[in-house]
C-alpha cells in the first residue's frame, strides 16, 4: 500500500470517489498512514453512500470502533439526518 500511495498519492486524492475507494482499501488493510485523511474525510463528507461502507468496515475492530465513534461524534451536527440515522447503529 505504501508503494501504491507514494506513485498515485491516493490518500491525498482530493476526488472524493477516488478518496472513497482508496480510504476503503486503507481501512480493509489498517493502513495506519491514510487514517488522518480518513478522519478528515469522514469528517467533512456528508453523503451516506461514501461514509457508511467506511464505517461499516471501521467498526469490525475495536479500535476502528472507537475511531469511527469519535469522528461520527464530530461530523454528527453537520450530517444530514439520513446519514446520522443509517450510520448511528454501527457506534452501539
Amino acid at each position: 500500500l505504501d508503494e501504491l500511495d507514494a506513485a498515485f498519492n491516493l490518500t491525498a486524492s482530493q476526488n472524493n470517489e477516488i478518496a472513497h475507494s482508496w480510504l476503503l482499501i486503507a481501512v480493509k488493510n489498517q493502513y495506519k498512514p491514510a487514517y488522518d485523511r480518513l478522519y478528515d474525510y469522514l469528517t467533512h463528507i456528508g453523503r451516506n453512500k461514501l461514509v457508511k461502507p467506511l464505517y461499516r468496515e471501521l467498526v469490525k475492530t475495536d479500535e476502528g470502533k472507537a475511531f469511527a465513534r469519535k469522528a461520527f461524534a464530530e461530523a454528527r451536527p453537520g450530517y444530514h439526518p439520513l446519514t446520522i440515522k443509517a450510520n448511528e447503529g454501527y457506534m452501539q
